[in-house]
């Protein structure tokens, strides 16, 4: 998982590079949570990334961010389950689960479906999948 902090009085160069490293995570498949300042402004490509504000509420706010990133890596699991018809999009719903909580059942599931399916699988998605089940 990726944290990000962001505030008004950060240099625009530090703000890029925190918004490329987000983009990154997300890319990779990783679970990001931007904490920011009450006056800082969240970027309208942003706007659905989670995010707290670091006000009075902040501990409360953040321990809901965490109960629901057990409650995701459930729902990763079973969008895997049920993605069988798709392949890939099964192996990276449960990729997602194993970020959040690394069982073995997760790459014994995802080592299953590939063999499987891998002939029907196009080269591109085999190189994400096979750096994933490389994964020990």
């Amino acid at each position: 998982m990726g944290i990000a902090i962001l505030t008004e009085d950060m240099p625009d160069r530090t703000i890029a590079n925190i918004y490329y490293e987000l983009g990154m995570m997300d890319a990779l498949g990783k679970e990001t949570l931007i904490i920011k300042s009450k006056d800082y402004e969240i970027p309208s490509d942003f706007k659905r990334t989670e995010y707290v504000n670091f006000n009075s509420r902040f501990i409360s706010s953040f321990k809901k961010f965490q109960s629901n990133l057990n409650e995701r890596e459930g729902h990763y699991w079973l969008m895997g389950e049920l993605m069988k018809a798709d392949p890939v999009l099964a192996i990276d719903y449960i990729k997602r689960a194993y970020l959040l909580r690394p069982l073995k059942k997760y790459l014994r599931e995802a080592n299953r479906i590939y063999n499987k399916n891998k002939n029907n699988i196009d080269a591109q998605s085999k190189l994400h999948i096979r750096s994933f089940l490389k994964t020990k």
